[in-house]
């Protein structure tokens, strides 16, 4: 379906592509796709994980040659059809397309103006470089995005989160860009962040042509004009955001209708029992992150723990998975208090963690799909007396992973880069799982992966690890899967313990306005 007017909402054409196709060995990534981007809307492109949303985008870009098919672009003298064997981020920059990645680059030991203006300094003369206007312009987005930081601040010390608004104030503003890709940058973006970001793309584009790769049905009917779902490498539908809501989106996304879950209410814990802790936090500090923080969880309890990327939230996680040191507090586990633990020594005492970084601390990126799995059940799957690695152990543990997950998988030696993100978030988990642990520390399971596989894992923690008597401390950046998995909510702002909400209390709008320090 496409939109009713050749030139949509938006106005004039920017981009076409027709009969786009990419293949793979064993895998068709797109199937003759056809797409258009208009200037003044912001299209939003959606699918599951290895749907071939991010392979368009990369096609669009010049990080990826096509197979087949063809891009149109639309310049100041007219259309002008990209010979493909010449096109590559130099030649796309050149005609105006520029795209803002899922992890935005930066020299960090440089500062936010001298990343900024290092490419294309400003100058006044023949060797001066116009500094008063390159500040200007820092500074005006800076505003732009209510980011509080001064033009001089080395991007080392800038939140990750606020990394992706810069990134998207230099591409957007900064460069002389008319079509802009924006991949996945929401996922790394809290609700206030992401509703900066939409006010600022609502502001340009008019100017420019904007497609937005998202994982969030939600903002996709808040903010955006047209919508393109993709669907085993196949563009299955292009309409007005105004026809859609989110079940129906949702479900063109899956391919049939998204079974939201429901627990019943005797699956979730009866704190009010006052049941015996498994893990007690006292006093728990590492600064600057956070400090004083105190909390328990019990048998049978799902606990979220989050805040805003700067409150300090993942790093005490890390902290009690042993992953960063503990500066101060104690912590003890079934009433034995531990020493200052260590990622090898939490394992041994059934304490398993799950970054919310899946490239570069998450996967083996090296080691295949079954390797990544059974990576921490290796001993286990020795065969003495000399501890050989069966291989017969391994791939039997590997199919009650995949069978136990739906975890989909062309081959269990295919490497774990192969497969789509929702895949390689299943395969940690299924690692994790492996182990036997008791309490699990879980980091953004949900983050970047597609709705479909977002409700398959909250069913998963709610129904199959906490059914073993097992704990679970886990941040989700969003406030709606929180309600739905956990049994009590702790926010965490500016490193304090902020609230502590419990099933009978859980409200969206009252943990929001906690999360952001509101009383």
């Amino acid at each position: 379906m496409e939109p009713e007017s050749e030139n949509g909402p938006g106005g004039r054409e920017s981009l076409r592509i027709r009969g786009i196709s990419k293949r793979y060995p064993g895998v068709t990534a797109l199937d003759g796709v056809d797409l258009v981007l208009r200037k003044g809307e912001i299209h939003g492109l959606v699918g599951k994980n290895g749907a071939g949303k991010s392979t368009v985008v990369k096609i669009l870009y010049g990080v990826t040659n096509t197979d087949a098919g063809n891009i149109e672009i639309n310049g100041a003298d007219g259309p002008v059809e990209v010979r493909m064997a010449d096109y590559n981020p130099i030649r796309a920059r050149e005609m105006g397309v520029y795209m803002v990645p899922q992890e935005p680059v930066f020299a960090l030991d440089l500062t936010i103006e001298e990343n900024f203006f290092m490419a294309n300094p400003l100058m006044k003369g023949f060797l001066t470089m116009d500094r008063e206007e390159m500040r200007d312009r820092t500074v005006r987005c800076l505003r732009d995005f209510e980011l509080d930081f001064s033009p001089n601040l080395k991007i080392r010390d800038v939140p990750m989160e606020d990394r992706h608004l810069l990134y998207t104030a230099l591409v957007v503003d900064l460069y002389p860009s008319r079509i802009v890709l924006l991949d996945e940058v929401t996922s790394a973006l809290r609700k206030n962040k992401c509703d900066i970001l939409f006010a600022y793309l609502n502001r340009v584009k008019k100017d420019k042509a904007i497609a937005l790769i998202t994982h969030r049905v939600k903002e996709v009917i808040e903010f955006c004009d047209l919508v393109t779902v993709f669907r085993n490498g196949r563009r299955v539908v292009t309409d007005s955001v105004a026809n859609m809501d989110e079940g129906k989106l949702a479900n063109l996304i899956v391919g049939e209708n998204v079974e939201i879950p429901k627990f019943a209410e005797a699956s979730y814990i009866d704190l009010s029992a006052d049941p015996k802790p498994m893990l007690s936090a006292r006093g728990l500090s590492c600064a600057p992150f956070f400090s004083d923080i105190s909390f328990a969880l019990h048998e049978g309890e799902i606990l979220g723990v989050t805040g805003l990327v700067e409150s300090g939230a993942p790093q005490l996680l890390r902290c009690l998975a042993g992953v960063e040191e503990l500066k101060g507090g104690s912590v003890s586990f079934k009433g034995k208090t531990l020493p200052a633990a260590t990622p090898d020594f939490a394992l041994r005492n059934g304490i398993v963690y799950g970054t919310n970084d899946r490239l570069n601390e998450g996967n083996f990126p090296e080691l295949s799909v079954m390797d990544n799995i059974n990576a921490c059940v290796w001993s286990r799957l020795a065969v003495p007396p000399f501890g050989f690695l069966s291989r017969s152990r391994e791939e039997e543990s590997y199919r009650e992973a995949v069978s136990s997950f739906n975890l989909k998988s062309h081959s269990p030696r295919s490497n774990i880069l192969s497969l789509s993100g929702g895949n390689q978030q299943k395969a940690i988990l299924t690692r994790l799982i492996a182990t036997g642990a008791s309490i699990f520390i879980l980091d953004e399971p949900t983050k970047g992966i597609d709705v479909g596989t977002v409700y398959e894992i909250l069913r998963y923690l709610r129904q199959k690890i906490i059914s073993k008597n097992c704990g679970i401390i886990v941040n989700l950046s969003s406030i709606e899967e929180m309600l739905l998995v956990c049994d009590r909510v702790l926010t965490i702002v500016d490193g304090r313990m902020a609230g502590e909400f419990h099933r009978s209390e859980f409200s969206e709008d009252a943990i929001f306005r906690s999360i952001q320090g509101f009383v």
